[in-house]
């Protein structure tokens, strides 16, 4: 079905993304999971976008004051 297709696509774009925009892409993925009654997926794609955020702000931390 249509989610089936968008879980599809958005595999696609994660695999072609990088940096902060992947967070967005792992929220929209995570709804579809939730959609197509897959919550411990949905979880799984809301803890890989903490883990960018995470990853930005201690990069922002070691890097503040640096220039």
């Amino acid at each position: 079905g249509r989610l089936g297709e968008a879980q599809k696509m958005i595999d696609r774009a994660l695999s072609l993304a990088s940096g902060p925009r992947r967070v967005r892409m792992y929220e929209l993925r995570s709804s579809i999971e939730q959609g197509l009654g897959h919550p411990e997926e949905a979880v799984a794609s809301l803890e890989a976008a903490l883990a960018i955020i995470d990853a930005q702000n201690l990069f922002e931390r070691r890097n503040r004051g640096t220039k």
